[in-house]
């Protein structure tokens, strides 16, 4: 059975295009993916890539993608049961032609 995947939400703009993300839901056993996608000023998809939400081996929850002064924000969080506190992260993202890059990773 394939994949669901649906648009989530149109994140960010420059003069070349549009940046969205993209949501599959995945079938039994499986979690979904989240893509972060690029689209040209003719609405074609320029470029695909799957946001990876890990740190130090704990899986991230995905929170959102923002544009802030033409920079592109994945935000995510991670509860610590143990000590029942919650962290927010963020990550500035440089779109390349083939992938993304993490420029850092801060917890607050």
């Amino acid at each position: 059975m394939a994949k669901r995947t649906y648009l989530s939400d149109i994140v960010g703009q420059d003069d070349d295009g549009i940046y969205a993300v993209q949501m599959s839901v995945g079938g039994m056993m499986r979690s979904g993916k989240i893509l972060l996608e690029r689209y040209d000023k003719n609405m074609n998809l320029a470029l695909s890539n799957e946001l990876e939400l890990e740190h130090k081996g704990d899986d991230l929850r995905f929170e959102g993608v923002r544009q802030l002064d033409s920079k592109l924000y994945l935000f995510s969080s991670y509860t610590n049961d143990d000590t029942d506190k919650n962290y927010l992260f963020y990550q500035q993202m440089r779109i390349g032609r083939v992938q993304y890059y993490i420029v850092s990773l801060e917890r607050s």
